[in-house]
């Protein structure tokens, strides 16, 4: 990404139990999610196991993971945003928004 451009925090929609990620996320949402730079999540390990499911354009270890959670100290959070500031692609994750959609 262009270091001269902001880039954009997605909330992008996430699959609920043993489904094709195609069979329920938009393909708009998918293409997005398979080209994400970097992901914020509050469980790190569901995140990763989500871009191996989407079959992401670049390697998984390219793909940068932090943890922000319930421990996460505020004085971390404006770290979060460097990449983005930085013009990178980025996605939460949280179990907790999708807890509530329908």
């Amino acid at each position: 990404m262009s270091s001269d451009r902001r880039g954009s925090l997605y909330l992008l929609p996430n699959t609920l139990g043993d489904v094709a990620p195609e069979a329920v996320i938009p393909a708009a949402a998918l293409d997005r999610a398979r080209s994400l730079d970097y992901i914020i999540a509050e469980d790190p390990k569901a995140a990763r196991a989500f871009l191996k499911r989407i079959a992401p354009t670049r390697p998984l270890q390219s793909i940068r993971v932090e943890r922000l959670d319930h421990n996460t100290k505020g004085s971390d959070i404006p770290a979060f945003l460097e990449p983005l500031l930085a013009g990178s692609w980025c996605d939460l994750r949280t179990r907790r928004a999708y807890a509530s959609c329908p």
